[in-house]
């Protein structure tokens, strides 16, 4: 009220607050009023009376109830549903939360604030009392004594007005013309004789009812301001951590109260509201972080023409389109247009490749020449082929930025058009044939250059000048062409058939003119640019596609750093340790917060890359741990983070006792690391020559190395620099975990650590910042590691192995120079390339290893002084390889960095090629491999290593003149120059494997001999053949240098092969087993513990060890493929039992570890190929979770876990189905379930239900009605529940996939015609899930049968190009039929469904499973194949599809050996085994009966 108002501003009057309870007030029922009133009083003893609280603490309970009432239907939930909370719980939690942020002197500040002494109330409309900050005395705003001894208007150098009065009894404000009227904030001083007391703290003085009153003969100052200043409310009492109240805040939190309006909307509002200017001006400049995070992007930018004078084939526009002929068959055509005249032209193409790109463009080049500039999408088929010949002819190559196709919209929108056109003329003239069609596409294309007009003139008139003539049209003179008349009239096909075509294109022209040019006039509108600067932090737009499963169909990437401009087309942003190409309109600013997140730990991401290129010699530290920093990291980190001694990924540690509002998962870690001094290796002796980086003293240039005898290093140079040892072998835990659980090489994490937080419950999806970067050093750790298991460092070779590191190194240099890999180049000629061709020089390093020697390569190593005494994991040598940083140079996408390996399959059957013709197994590799191939065709430069090369300047940089190692095209370029060699020598290379040759003789080309054979891997060959194929191998190793060249047995691509002496081949992994297995450590408590989460510890070393048994199994160990196949199943959360698993694999690997492949010696002749394929029906995860919805979410407590489902179910919850959840084994076996339910009349029922979680019915139907409430499960502190008390309902219920299997066989042929066991290698193997979900059994064993006929036509191919000439794709169905093959399966509905001579449809009742039986049976019709069923004892692929001991097929691979028996004998089999249990089991049931209790309890 206006009037009480008044009475609140003068002198004296205080307010307080009285409850009326204090007084002995009661309701009619007799309980107390808990009721305040506020009174105003001039009397301060009154006050004191009046203010002193209540000492009940309890409102009524009809009160309570009423708003309890009233609450509810505001929430829609039932009052039972909502918690009521006393205040002094509520108060005092957040005292104790408290406690965990803010220090006890910010504690004491605030207690003091807070406390307000009965004794002085609190005076309203007098501030003398409260001195004033000095920030807000008169001088804080610029006046001056000499100000002050006038009175009047004044104005200020901050703009602001100061007025200065005496002897009046009010404020007095400015006239309405005077320039400080437009001024609202004003502040106010009273003179006391001493010193100025504020009156008035940056008051709206407009908005003020009356003016301020004062004491007669009053001196007072006001100074007007058009804006609250900077420094206006430091004078506030502010509580720690708590934020000031200014203008930007209030406009903040307003927009925030509104739901994040846009922009424009908001000002609106404002306006409507009546808001002032200065708040409006505010508002313009204010920006919510929220908002931009979550806009969309703009509006592409209009394809359009450059702005700039272009002629005729100065810019092309080129793109693939995909076309419909008159078959409704897709088919690729490439689309050009010119930029100045509009001129296109359509050109279909046999399919979509690099090479018919070019052969289509070259159509183009032909007439018109070779374009300026040509400017494409980031297709596929114009990536580095195209690009690069394009570049060859002199063109600029121009491809668009990421995801942004509408920056070709010219082109894009021209091939729209056209297929508009294309297809209207087909609905009009119906082709009918593929050629026909052809022509129509010419014809539309000619008529769409002759009626497009820009400016009053068609592209073909800008092209050529005029308008072609058009046989038998008006416009063109066609009215005197009287031969085209006469054929006309007389009735010619052609030409009526060409009339038709023409009129067809012009009539679908116009018609598609007026569709583009409407849509182009409703879609025009105006652009906004952004601008962008070199170096600001951005996010750009990606579609939703990629490796993680986004919920958005598309998502704001990032943040991103600008390392170029080229507006208003391109944005060049460094993220991830890529260069992104991005349109203007496809990228924002990042955010005050996100700015705020990304500035300290961009740079130490950016830098990872770099240092872990670098021999990972700095180790990556967790930032969550408080523990002291290695004193050289904490060096290398002094120039780019802050000192602090606060973590600032650290949380608070809370307060024991206090549940927190939502689980806070944090990982932390601590690693150790040990540093160790690297120095010139002892015994090594340095000339005393200038040291390195001392240009004052010339040192002579030394332009090329002998590549022989050894080379002195420089004094006063280390030979690496010193490194951060990670110890994998040792495991560092802040804190012992409770499953007691530690695996070789797995770094420890301290324990889960929960802390409370005020934020609602993130949806379980989104991740924070500080979990992503956990997630990235761990897998920078583990990257580490696994390189370290490759690489060593020169602090690896003690005493006398130093001396022979440094051999292999200059061994290396010699090399290099000596193959003349590159040269060195002086410092003049160093100088110029670094400063007119920077982007040709490229960085490098030194990789150091200690190579495995085979028994045969030990005395070689030994001769040359490299092996090494440290014999831990055998034989080894020294090794050093010059390496270059290929991916730092410019046109490290350009080229091709394919890299040529065999096949695993093609190694097997190579190998049963030699074992079929009796022939040797012969291993070559080849020394400097890289170096001895082609000269490289660009023109590269490299930097020396760190360490530098003997002998030279550090200036002086290297010439590469070969495909050297590290360059992205090295090795296909390697093998290139192999591919040619072996051409040479009348080798040819497989059509199903391009790293296998075979070399054919005979005098036949009809019937062509095998006389050699050669697998490629990189510079490895495994080879056979007769004399022609050694005389061959003899003259490679003349020309080449060769690290080895063995007979008979060897090593190749990690597996060790054996010649027997029965003519067999055994591949084997023996040391593989040996050396990598390894057995993850588990307590006797833990593994009872089945059901448990893993460890962080845990998961890596699950991790590591299903790497090396799934390389395992897929090389060699096919008994374990089906257990390893499924095991990698339980990621992302594993949990015990999945160790337990594991360790059962790999001691299962470890004792038969001599187990391989043996290859039989079968004759050629007899030689058939067989695929056993099995499928295992819904035993298999599709999914990690059962359920996963957003919006239900976890809570616990400090003796419960409660699941809260907020999105309506209909059955009841298992603590497992979620991800978040707690373990399983610290849970009590009963649950509550507190559920509402909506009636159909509107009522919400509500009730409880108990029972038990853990058996067989834990997840069942609750009630028909959806249902939401909340789901409680006690903890266990006693005994925790065993796992042989927890169902296994949860993982069938996960069970929704099937596992299938197939194995292929090389067999004698007597193997489909007896019972006889015959010889069989096991070739190939596969376990894997179905891609489709299946009904019955039947689509599964469908599903993996119709996979493996696709494999086996792989191996029929491969053994009809060896034994039977090289084929062409298209003939080789027609030689399928000399190489029959037998497909065999355990379904006998399976084997019946095939061989039935029906419809599929008929007797299959699902249609889809029909299809899969129906193309079964066409592909075994026309390939020659023939499908058995046979016993489920017999079958081989069981391990491969479920959890089987594999005992059979470990026979099989022993011995080599397997039997079919025939279906009428297997079944004849089965049921006298069936009979035979039938008369034994009634037997014991007649013996029970005739048996006495006694005796049957014993018998029994």
């Amino acid at each position: 009220m206006p009037s009480v108002q008044r009475l609140l501003e003068q002198p004296g009057v205080l307010q307080v607050t009285a409850e009326q309870c204090r007084n002995g007030l009661v309701s009619r029922s007799g309980q107390q009023q808990r009721k305040a009133a506020s009174l105003l009083t001039n009397n301060r003893r009154v006050a004191e009376a009046l203010g002193r609280g209540c000492q009940g603490k309890r409102y009524p309970s009809e009160l309570v109830g009423a708003i309890l009432q009233a609450y509810s239907r505001t929430v829609g939930k039932a009052p039972q549903e909502i918690d009521l909370v006393e205040a002094a719980s509520v108060a005092r939690e957040d005292l104790q939360r408290d406690q965990c942020y803010f220090f006890p002197e910010e504690l004491e500040e605030m207690d003091g604030a807070e406390a307000m002494p009965l004794e002085e109330p609190e005076e309203i409309g007098h501030r003398e009392e409260v001195p004033p900050a000095r920030e807000m005395m008169p001088e804080a705003f610029g006046v001056t004594e000499d100000m002050l001894k006038q009175v009047g208007w004044k104005k200020l150098d901050t703009g602001a007005w100061m007025y200065l009065d005496e002897h009046t009894e009010k404020v007095n404000g400015p006239e309405p013309g005077h320039e400080a009227w437009r001024l609202p904030w004003r502040t106010s001083w009273t003179w006391n004789g001493a010193d100025w007391s504020l009156l008035e703290d940056e008051v709206r003085w407009q908005d003020k009812a009356q003016d301020t009153r004062l004491q007669p003969n009053t001196r007072y100052l006001s100074i007007y301001q058009a804006r609250l200043d900077q420094h206006a409310d430091r004078h506030m009492r502010h509580f720690p951590g708590m934020a000031r109240v200014t203008l930007e805040r209030m406009i903040r939190k307003a927009h925030e109260g509104l739901g994040h309006p846009e922009h424009g909307r908001f000002l609106r509002i404002l306006r409507q509201s009546k808001a002032s200017e200065e708040v409006i001006e505010a508002a313009k400049q204010f920006r919510c972080s929220t908002c931009e995070a979550y806009q969309l992007p703009d509006p592409a930018r209009k394809g359009a023409p450059p702005k700039e004078e272009l002629f005729i084939n100065e810019w092309v526009g080129v793109d693939t389109v995909h076309l419909r002929d008159h078959q409704n068959q897709a088919v690729p055509a490439l689309n050009i247009i010119d930029f100045h005249t509009h001129f296109q032209l359509v050109i279909p193409m046999d399919k979509e490749s690099a090479a018919e790109v070019r052969k289509a463009y070259r159509q183009w080049v032909r007439f018109f020449g070779v374009p300026r500039k040509v400017m494409f999408d980031l297709g596929t088929e114009f990536k580095a082929e195209f690009r690069r010949q394009v570049e060859n002819d002199g063109s600029e190559a121009l491809p668009s930025s990421l995801e942004t196709p509408t920056q070709r919209g010219l082109t894009e929108r021209a091939g729209g058009v056209f297929k508009n056109i294309l297809y209207k003329s087909m609905l009009d003239y119906q082709c009918q044939s593929r050629e026909e069609w052809k022509e129509l596409v010419d014809v539309a294309c000619m008529t769409r250059n002759r009626l497009l007009l820009r400016g009053g003139y068609s592209p073909i008139q800008r092209v050529i000048g005029y308008t072609p003539r058009l046989p038998g049209g008006l416009l063109t003179g066609g009215a005197d062409d009287h031969t085209m008349a006469g054929r006309i009239v007389m009735g010619d096909r052609d030409v009526t058939r060409s009339m038709k075509m023409r009129k067809a294109a012009a009539v679908a022209f116009h018609e598609s003119d007026c569709d583009q040019a409407l849509r182009a006039a409703t879609l025009a509108g105006p652009r906004k640019l952004c601008d962008f600067e070199v170096g600001q932090a951005v996010y750009f737009w990606r579609r939703g596609a990629g490796s993680t499963k986004k919920t958005r169909q598309s998502y704001w990437t990032g943040p991103g750093r600008i390392v170029m401009t080229s507006l208003p087309n391109a944005i060049w942003i460094a993220y991830s340790n890529t260069l992104i190409k991005a349109a203007p309109e496809r990228v924002r600013h990042a955010t005050a917060e996100e700015n705020m997140s990304i500035s300290g730990w961009l740079r130490g991401i950016s830098k990872a890359r770099q240092d872990f290129e670098k021999l990972p010699k700095k180790g990556f530290v967790d930032l969550t741990g408080d523990y002291e920093m290695p004193g050289e990291l904490e060096d290398d980190l002094q120039a780019n983070e802050p000192h602090d001694d606060t973590n600032p990924l650290q949380g608070p540690e809370p307060v024991s006792g206090v549940p927190p509002l939502r689980r806070v998962r944090q990982k932390t870690g601590e690693y150790e690391h040990a540093k160790e001094p690297l120095g010139p290796p002892p015994g090594l002796t340095e000339p005393p020559t200038e040291p390195r980086g001392e240009p004052e003293r010339e040192q002579p240039e030394v332009p090329a190395l002998e590549p022989v005898g050894p080379l002195p290093f420089l004094p006063g140079e280390e030979l690496f620099d010193r490194g951060i040892d990670v110890d994998e072998n040792e495991n560092h835990e802040r804190g012992q975990g409770s499953s007691g659980a530690s695996a070789t090489g797995s770094s420890g994490f301290a324990d889960n650590k929960r802390g409370p937080e005020d934020r609602e419950p993130e949806p379980p999806g989104k991740r924070s910042r500080v979990h992503l970067l956990e997630v990235y050093a761990l897998h920078l750790q583990t990257l580490a590691r696994a390189r370290q298991k490759k690489e060593v460092r020169a602090t690896d070779f003690k005493g006398a192995d130093a001396v022979k590191l440094q051999r292999a190194i200059l061994k290396e240099i010699n090399n290099n120079l000596g193959t003349r890999a590159y040269e060195l180049l002086s410092s003049a000629e160093s100088e110029q390339i670094l400063r007119e061709k920077p982007e040709k020089v490229m960085e490098s390093r030194y990789v150091l290893t200690k190579k495995p020697l085979e028994p045969a390569e030990v005395a070689g190593a030994e001769s040359e002084g490299l092996l090494l005494n440290d014999d831990t994991h055998g034989p080894c040598k020294a090794k050093c390889r010059h390496v270059m940083k290929g991916y730092s140079e410019e046109s490290a996408l350009d080229v091709e960095s394919t890299t040529p390996q065999i096949n695993r399959d093609t190694v097997i059957f190579l190998l049963q090629v030699l074992a079929s013709l009796g022939w040797d197994p012969g291993f070559l590799d080849f020394t400097q491999a890289f170096h001895s191939g082609d000269a490289i065709k660009r023109e590269l430069y490299c930097k020396q290593p760190k360490e530098g090369i003997p002998g030279a300047k550090a200036s002086q940089l290297l010439r590469l003149l070969k495909t050297c190692y590290g360059l992205t095209d090295g090795p296909y370029a390697w093998y290139q120059h192999l591919d040619r060699k072996l051409r040479q020598l009348g080798y040819k290379a497989s059509q199903a494997d391009p790293c296998l040759y075979f070399l054919h003789g005979g005098a036949d080309p009809e019937t062509p001999e095998l006389e050699g054979v050669i697998g490629v891997a990189t510079d490895d060959l495994l080879h056979g053949g007769n004399e022609r194929h050694w005389a061959n191998i003899a003259s490679i190793a003349a020309e080449h240098k060769l690290g080895k060249n063995q007979r008979g047995t060897g090593r190749f691509t990690g597996k060790d092969i054996e010649l027997q002496a029965d003519g067999s081949i055994k591949v084997s992994q023996a040391f593989y087993v040996k050396e990598k297995i390894q057995i993850i450590a588990l307590t006797r408590k833990r593994k009872q513990q089945r059901y448990s989460k893993c460890t962080p510890q845990e998961i890596e070393a699950l991790r590591s060890s299903l790497g090396v048994l799934s390389w395992l199994s897929k090389e060699t160990r096919c008994d374990i493929a089906g257990r390893v196949a499924l095991l990698q199943q339980a990621f992302p959360e594993p949990r015990v039992q999945d160790l337990v698993e594991a360790n059962k694999i790999s001691e299962e690997a470890r004792k038969y570890a001599h187990l391989g492949i043996k290859v039989m010696p079968i004759a050629p002749e007899r030689l058939r190929i067989s695929v056993v394929t099995d499928a295992a029906w819904g035993n298999t995860r599709d999914q990690p979770w059962i359920e996963d919805h957003p919006d239900d979410y976890w809570e616990e407590t400090e003796g419960e876990w409660v699941r809260h489902h907020v999105q309506p179910r209909r059955t009841t919850f298992h603590p497992g189905a979620a991800p978040g959840g707690p373990d399983l084994h610290s849970l009590d076996r009963k649950r509550q379930i507190s559920f509402f339910a909506p009636e159909p009349d509107g009522e919400i029922k509500s009730g409880m239900v108990e029972d038990d979680w853990s058996d067989g019915h834990g997840i069942r139907v609750l009630q028909d009605q959806p249902w939401t409430g909340r789901t409680v499960f006690n903890k266990c502190h006693d005994e925790k529940i065993t796992n042989q008390k927890i169902h296994s309902s949860l993982a069938q219920l996960q069970n929704l996939s099937s596992q299938g299997g197939q194995i292929i066989l090389y067999h004698d042929r007597s193997l489909s015609e007896t019972e006889q066991p015959a010889m069989a290698t096991v070739a190939s193997w596969k376990s894997y899930r179905l891609k489709r979900k299946t009904v019955d059994t039947l689509a599964a064993e469908g599903q993996a049968l119709q996979a493996g006929l696709g494999s086996i036509h792989w191996h029929r191919l491969l053994f009809m190009e060896a034994f039977y000439g090289m084929l062409s794709a298209s003939d080789w169905r027609e030689v399928a039929g000399r190489l029959p093959f037998l497909a065999a399966v355990d379904s006998k509905s399976l084997f019946d469904a095939v061989n039935k001579c029906a419809c599929t449809a008929s007797y299959v009742s699902d249609k889809r499973t029909a299809i899969d039986l129906a193309v079964i049976k066409a592909d075994l019709a026309q390939t020659g194949g023939t499908i058995r069923w046979i016993d489920t004892r017999s079958m081989l692929s069981d391990p491969l599809t479920k959890q089987h001991p594999g005992t059979y097929l470990r026979y099989v691979l022993d011995k080599g050996f397997w039997a079919i028996a025939e279906e009428g004998h297997a079944l004849q089999a089965k049921a006298l085994e069936r009979e035979a249990r039938r008369f034994s089991e009634s037997m014991k049931a007649e013996l029970h009966k005739e048996l006495p209790p006694k005796i049957e309890a014993k018998a029994s």
